[in-house]
């Protein structure tokens, strides 16, 4: 093994707001990395539950390898300002993230490492995949395979253009597993306090002034909950009340997505001023992140109006030429709550009566002795 002073100093993030449940089991996982020397950066946002505490007692009882720093900000600052928080105490050359609820690997920080060197540290975003798993910490569905002990690491670089990459938000990079250099926030600075998307905010900044790299094998443990930014409702709505949730929760994404796109188009204006775009490059990929703001913004309003108003929003829609999968998701809530909840109901019910109709199989006879 080589000596950790021939080794890269690298810093493990771990972000956590009102996590108590699940902080226990990142923390455990954050400490368990393998990889040294290690600065691990401990940050809350001022949680109002004991999520600060319990990483206060287990920083207090470490004995391990790793240099800690404990982190409490004064005032809630929403995730792009925690974020712009954490990177003000960064001292390492790269920077892995973890949230307070999901479970990073003991190799992750190791595999990552290898990855960014064997690419002569090139890459501005390395990412990789994940295990997805429920509260309890199971596994759900299909999941990737791991890594293969003693074969080369399965690497990926990511290529795009910023027009693509606006209209697509490709190469997916998925906060949970994402890992960064500070070179990044050296050249454009600080986040929009108010980005949300942190993981889309990061890659645009590696398509326009880095290099995305991509290990191919899961190193984090996703836990997927109702508390997810990105969790979504798929079971059968039973009232008014938990359609106007649904749509609450699907007309602020689509406002933070309002926010991402102007996060774009501020970032768009740092690469010009430092020469890392033409002048006809950035009024291209400008006009693009303004259409899909503006896109964003009235799929956001229509949520809140009338018919008349949503037949409005649906033609402006349509004349822009707003990617049609969106534009046919806003159709289908053209008609007022009441009414998409009898249409629900009643496809439910039609459901039901086809399922009674069908043909049951007798059962299986058996035998006596």
């Amino acid at each position: 093994m080589s000596d950790p002073k021939d080794k890269p100093l690298l810093t493990f993030a771990l972000v956590g707001y009102n996590q108590e449940r699940f902080i226990r089991e990142a923390l455990e996982g954050a400490f368990s990395q393998t990889y040294s020397p290690l600065e691990i950066i401990l940050s809350d946002d001022c949680s109002s539950d004991r999520t600060f505490e319990i990483m206060s007692e287990m920083a207090a009882a470490y004995r391990g390898p790793h240099r800690v720093v404990l982190n409490r900000n004064a005032s809630r600052a929403g995730l792009g300002g925690h974020i712009n928080r954490v990177m003000e105490l960064v001292h390492g050359e790269l920077v892995v993230v973890a949230a307070g609820d999901d479970v990073s690997l003991p190799e992750r920080v190791q595999v990552v490492c290898q990855a960014w060197q064997s690419d002569g540290k090139r890459a501005t975003t390395v990412h990789s995949g994940f295990i997805t798993i429920n509260e309890a910490g199971v596994p759900l569905g299909a999941q990737p395979s791991p890594m293969s002990p003693g074969l080369p690491l399965p690497l990926v670089v990511q290529t795009t253009v910023p027009c693509e990459f606006l209209r697509t938000l490709k190469p997916y990079v998925t906060g949970c597993a994402n890992t960064w250099s500070p070179r990044l926030f050296s050249v454009f600075g600080p986040l929009s306090p108010n980005i949300v998307y942190e993981d889309k905010a990061i890659t645009f900044r590696s398509v326009l002034a880095g290099r995305i790299l991509l290990v191919d094998v899961p190193l984090v443990k996703y836990r997927k909950h109702q508390e997810n930014l990105y969790y979504r409702n798929r079971g059968l709505m039973t009232s008014i009340t938990s359609i106007r949730d649904e749509e609450r929760r699907l007309q602020n994404s689509l406002e933070l997505r309002a926010v991402m796109y102007a996060g774009f188009q501020a970032d768009l204006e740092t690469a010009r001023a430092k020469g890392l775009l033409s002048e006809d490059e950035h009024s291209r990929f400008r006009s693009e992140a303004q259409r899909l703001r503006e896109a964003s913004e009235l799929q956001a309003r229509y949520l809140n109006s009338g018919l008349g108003t949503k037949t409005i929003i649906l033609c402006r829609m349509l004349r822009m030429k707003a990617n049609w999968m969106a534009w046919r998701a806003l159709l289908r809530r053209w008609m007022p709550a009441s009414l998409i909840l009898l249409t629900k109901l009643g496809l439910g019910r039609l459901r039901a009566c086809a399922q009674s109709l069908k043909p049951r199989r007798p059962a299986a006879k058996t035998e006596t002795p």
